[in-house]
């Protein structure tokens, strides 16, 4: 597992479940939407989406749960079950998330949010936590044609940017999201939340950490030693 040691030249951060701690509740809506269908949720289906936009898990979720899986409606109560108990409650902020914010604006770094969400949901919730001025750029899910794990989003990062890949880091939670910043040529650290990175993630090679308080830590020494 190799550590990025060379000074970014920019950073693109993933939000749900990185900076916001928003994955618990979305698999708390699921839930309720399954039963409120009829459906046996199969979380480790869930679990692959993690990462993805809405009509790109829609697959997944069919063949996970079998052909009669009733997606639109799963996704419609889904949709109602958060606006009536998570809209108005911002989601926690991750411990490290606004010092890992500020180490790249003081350091003065070009900074992307790179989100599978779409907007305008995506500022609302960082807007309701404070987080929303960190970003010069924001890609968000309904700005893109292919969703994570392409690496589609994190390619238009770069070019808005106006960063190579290949000097940028890229800080991601899920695999979906880790297999997208990596084949756009990114260095790529991952603080894993619900799904613990499998033999197959852990072989890409990137940078495992426990905490973006750790992986504050990195990008300061990055930040001291390199050119």
């Amino acid at each position: 597992m190799k550590e990025p040691r060379e000074r970014p030249r920019a950073i693109v951060f993933d939000m749900d479940g990185l900076l916001l701690d928003t994955e618990r509740q979305a698999v708390e809506g699921f839930l309720h939407a399954c039963r409120a269908n009829g459906v046996t949720p199969h979380l480790p289906t869930y679990y692959r989406c993690i990462g993805t936009r809405s009509r790109d898990s829609r697959q997944l979720m069919i063949d996970g749960h079998g052909p009669g899986f009733p997606f639109d409606d799963v996704v419609a109560a889904w949709g109602d079950y958060y606006a009536a108990n998570f809209k108005h409650r911002p989601p926690p902020v991750k411990i490290g998330a606004l010092e890992i914010l500020e180490v790249v604006r003081g350091a003065g770094l070009p900074c992307a949010l790179a989100t599978s969400t779409r907007d305008p949901a995506a500022t609302e919730r960082l807007a309701a936590v404070g987080l929303d001025g960190y970003f010069d750029v924001k890609v968000t899910g309904d700005r893109i044609t292919r969703g994570k794990p392409d690496p589609e989003i994190y390619r238009t990062a770069a070019a808005e940017l106006r960063v190579e890949p290949t000097r940028a880091w890229a800080l991601e939670d899920s695999p979906n999201g880790v297999r997208a910043a990596l084949a756009a040529d990114y260095s790529v650290i991952q603080i894993p939340d619900l799904v613990e990175p499998d033999d197959a993630v852990r072989a890409l090679g990137h940078t495992i950490l426990p905490s973006l308080e750790a992986a504050a830590q990195i990008l300061r020494s990055a930040l001291r030693n390199g050119p």
